[in-house]
């Protein structure tokens, strides 16, 4: 009996110093930094992307197939504006991390309150008609 507790004591002490090395949980600023990685990734090729359809219109002068090139450019363009509009964001919430968990936190009470009342409400009773009560 003795030896069980102890054993479980250090399986509990063990479990404490090890899990949060083995959890790896993040931090806002580095998750946010993972992020911009990512999205440094992808504006390289949205760049690479209009280079490719920009070499297409360029070397096809006067033939049909010239317009195969503005998919290309087209996708580009609308995927550099999207991530320059992204990494504006990311770099707001860097600068101003403590307004954003407080914002975060007020959505997250006033949609729990939501819930709450959502909840607590309670049902209304069906009225049943008065000719119509064959029940």
């Amino acid at each position: 009996m003795q030896t069980a507790i102890t054993r479980e004591i250090g399986i509990m002490a063990t479990a404490t110093v090890l899990l949060p090395w083995s959890a790896g949980a993040f931090t806002l600023e580095q998750a946010l930094g993972y992020f911009n990685i990512v999205i440094g990734l992808l504006l390289t090729a949205s760049v690479l992307s209009y280079t490719v359809g920009m070499i297409i219109w360029a070397t096809r002068y006067g033939t049909w197939p010239r317009e195969e090139g503005f998919p290309f450019m087209q996708f580009g363009i609308t995927t550099l504006f999207v991530l320059s509009v992204l990494l504006a964001l990311i770099h707001w919430l860097l600068k101003n991390t403590s307004t954003v968990l407080y914002v975060l936190a007020f959505i997250v009470l006033l949609l729990c309150g939501i819930l709450a009342v959502h909840l607590l409400k309670g049902k209304k009773k069906e009225e049943r008609g008065r000719y119509w009560d064959w029940e």
